[in-house]
């Protein structure tokens, strides 16, 4: 810290002497407390133009990162102080932009697998449409087949029953023969 009171300055040889050397030793220590306050103020005003310096270029970091720009990077030359908060800042975006990438191919990896599964699902659905189509005609093809079994069921009863009333005709030709 820069001294900028009497009590916190060395006070000089001389000083509170009634005479010419005490004149002297209180100009010089009167403009060692004036140059000691520009001083302080000097540091002051280096200071407050830092952090405005500061607050600047971190205003325009987030102006643009406001509107969406994920590319800016402050890149101003801060003091030494300040360029941790520098950065860190532009850490933080390269977190972000980082971040966003990743939400970005994780997004397009469920809108492809969206698609494939809305592709299979389709086909799934045709193949099933065409099975039941097929299972349609294989019923058909089986009542068509039953209808056969049945009518040739029947026909070889009446074919079993006219056998049947041959073979008494051919005994009884037969027994007339005998």
């Amino acid at each position: 810290a820069i001294p900028t009171t009497r009590e916190e300055l060395e006070t000089l040889p001389g000083v509170g002497r009634k005479d010419e050397v005490g004149d002297i030793a209180g100009a010089v220590d009167e403009f060692k407390v004036r140059l000691a306050e520009r001083m302080r103020l000097e540091k002051e005003a280096e200071t407050a133009h830092q952090v405005a310096e500061v607050v600047d270029g971190l205003g325009r970091g987030l102006a643009r990162l406001a509107q969406g720009d994920l590319t800016y990077r402050v890149r101003d030359n801060w003091a030494v102080e300040y360029r941790k908060i520098r950065d860190d800042f532009n850490g933080a975006i390269e977190n972000l932009q980082d971040t966003l990438k990743a939400i970005v191919e994780s997004t397009r990896e469920v809108s492809n697998a969206s698609a494939e599964i809305s592709t299979s699902t389709g086909d799934l659905s045709h193949r099933t449409e065409e099975q039941a189509a097929s299972l349609e005609q294989t019923s058909a093809s089986m009542e068509e087949i039953s209808a056969t079994v049945k009518k040739n069921a029947e026909n070889a009863q009446a074919a079993n029953a006219s056998a049947g009333s041959t073979q008494q005709v051919a005994d009884r030709g037969g027994q007339v023969g005998r």
